[in-house]
């Protein structure tokens, strides 16, 4: 089992500011939801390969069992209303395999958030075990293309699909 661990943050981004950052929660759902209602239908496509408006109650419970991985909220520096972003880092069928994936509020891309969040996922992988991080995305995904790459994995592009592979 992976422990729940409480992240207070603050994490510093590219940008020079500093994201708020703890763990998710049952009670998070609303705000979670609130974040998709942000996100365009854009850059909810390039988070679950659809355009999703929310996540049911079911879906939340599975993201934040702590049995199955770690589900972090991200906050703008200055307030802990709604987040900004969330990331999850989930077990997968691998033996010392972690998959990574991130919604970043479309006000918040391009300036260090969801990089801020997947390093800090890669030390929570590093501290449970896991020797590999994996992602996915659509191969149009650009942005998290580059993120990936600036965390240094091997990003290849099959089927219309983008796969990051960073072993930690």
């Amino acid at each position: 089992m992976i422990a729940m661990t409480i992240t207070a943050g603050p994490l510093p981004t590219r940008s020079g500011f500093q994201i708020r950052v703890r763990d998710a929660g049952l009670d998070d759902l609303e705000g979670v939801n609130a974040l998709h209602a942000r996100c365009s239908a854009a850059t909810r496509r390039a988070r679950y390969l659809a355009s999703r408006t929310r996540l049911t109650l079911r879906e939340w419970q599975r993201l934040t069992d702590p049995a199955r991985g770690h589900c972090l909220l991200a906050f703008a520096p200055w307030a802990m209303g709604d987040p900004i972003g969330y990331a999850t880092l989930s077990r997968t069928a691998e033996p010392g395999e972690r998959e990574v994936a991130v919604l970043v509020e479309d006000l918040w891309q391009e300036v260090g958030v969801g990089t801020a969040l997947v390093a800090h996922l890669t030390r929570l992988a590093v501290r449970d075990g896991a020797g590999t991080l994996v992602a996915y995305a659509g191969a149009r995904n650009e942005r998290a293309m580059r993120m990936f790459q600036r965390l240094g994995a091997d990003v290849t592009v099959t089927q219309g699909e983008i796969r990051a592979h960073l072993p930690v």
